[in-house]
């Protein structure tokens, strides 16, 4: 008789706004980034993106970060800003946290 291995369920990282920094960096150096989620597998765009899939949200859900992080209160930013204000208010979060200079 064979031993099954228990195998332990992996927990879901935390999404942070240190994680959406890094993460939202990455992204903007895409051409088609806008409409895109940072949180998501592969910054797979807005209609397609499932953030909850990689991320616990127990403590943090990752829309309330990204939507903190620019200053709006629900929605996407660049449905709700349009994608230069979205970029900009972006670009200034990031210098704000100190994520870049």
């Amino acid at each position: 008789m064979e031993k099954t291995k228990k195998t332990k369920k992996r927990r879901k990282p935390r999404y942070t706004e240190k994680v959406h920094a890094y993460r939202v960096r990455v992204m903007l150096k895409r051409t088609d980034s806008c409409y895109c989620c940072p949180a998501a597998r592969g910054f797979s765009t807005h209609k397609d993106a499932m953030p909850g899939e990689l991320w616990s949200d127990e403590h943090s859900y990752p829309c309330r970060i990204c939507q903190n992080f620019v200053g709006i209160t629900h929605g996407c930013p660049c449905f709700n800003l349009g994608e230069a204000l979205a970029r900009q208010r972006t670009h200034e979060a990031l210098k704000r946290g100190g994520y870049i200079k």
